[in-house]
């Protein structure tokens, strides 16, 4: 019995190396084809409206609420495997500047979905940032950058916090005068906290995140 179970631990270790690589690279592919259907999406929109109204101009604050999925790739904390997390998000975010330089704050809720190590989990959290958006009539593509912060609320652990640096972007479509189709892809790396459960001290791990939203802008 002992052989065997030398025999196969090499094979385990294999197995999970792979698993990781595999979820590394459908990650990286996710992101290419997000990248390219905004650029197609930034493309068939401006066609459609440069022309139409070369005028208009967004106004310089404006809310937009938003409800999205988060995905978050798995990483170690400590000696501590985190598996991949998905998230469902709610967005009430908040941009103060109209077009060119645009300050973004969003109150961020998250219902995540966390394996056998974290269980199930609600978060509260928030994104503070700038982005730069270019007008094209009445569409507005975008790119920014900034920082989300949150803490988790679980009952696998005893204390849970998030920070991430985090790069929007997206296009916003003035379908009409006060009113926008609003859509954003934000990928993040960043740092998980945690103590509790297997990790009697707090440690500290990190690894890649990817959030996608989509809402409307008012006005």
């Amino acid at each position: 019995m002992p052989i065997a179970e030398k025999s196969y631990a090499p094979l385990q270790i294999r197995l999970q190396g792979n698993r990781g690589a595999t979820t590394g690279m459908c990650f990286v592919k996710l992101i290419r084809k997000l990248a390219v259907s905004l650029i197609l999406l930034c493309l068939m929109l401006s066609a459609h409206t440069a022309s139409a109204d070369e005028n208009f101009r967004i106004p310089e604050v404006s809310f937009v609420p938003r409800v999205g999925y988060a995905f978050h790739l798995g990483h170690k904390v400590w000696n501590t495997q985190i598996e991949d997390r998905h998230a469902m998000l709610v967005m009430p975010s908040f941009e103060l500047g109209g077009g060119g330089w645009v300050w973004q704050l969003a109150p961020i809720y998250s219902y995540i979905h966390g394996g056998e190590k974290l269980g199930d989990a609600h978060a509260l959290s928030a994104y503070l940032g700038l982005a730069y958006k270019y007008g094209i009539g009445r569409v507005y593509p975008f790119i920014g950058g900034g920082l989300r912060g949150g803490y988790l609320f679980g009952t696998k652990y005893d204390l849970a916090w998030e920070l991430h640096t985090r790069v929007p972007m997206g296009v916003v479509w003035y379908f009409a005068d006060k009113t926008a189709l609003y859509f954003e892809v934000g990928l993040m790396y960043g740092t998980l906290g945690l103590r509790g459960n297997e990790i009697k001290e707090m440690k500290l791990g990190s690894g890649f995140s990817l959030d996608t939203t989509i809402g409307f802008q008012f006005p």
